[in-house]
């Protein structure tokens, strides 16, 4: 049951990502993601230029009654 909920929320999250509409702050991408972590994130693996990070050294996470998080970056080669 809550490996559904997870596989529903992350699919609601990419459908929103790849919907025309995603930059709708409310029903959008924001309605899942954590718009700080993301936006950290993607700042701080351009600036290191650590762009293994989008592939292979990625993960996200959710907290009860919180939205979808990205981790943060710990390989750089």
């Amino acid at each position: 049951m809550q490996l559904d909920y997870i596989h529903q929320y992350t699919d609601s999250f990419e459908n929103a990502l790849n919907s025309i509409m995603y930059q709708d702050p409310i029903n959008a991408w924001r309605k899942y993601g954590g718009e700080k972590s993301l936006v950290d994130f993607l700042i701080i693996n351009e600036f290191s230029m650590n762009y293994d990070s989008y592939g292979r050294s990625t993960f996200l996470y959710k907290k009860k009654k919180f939205k979808l998080h990205i981790g943060s970056s710990w390989v750089y080669d």
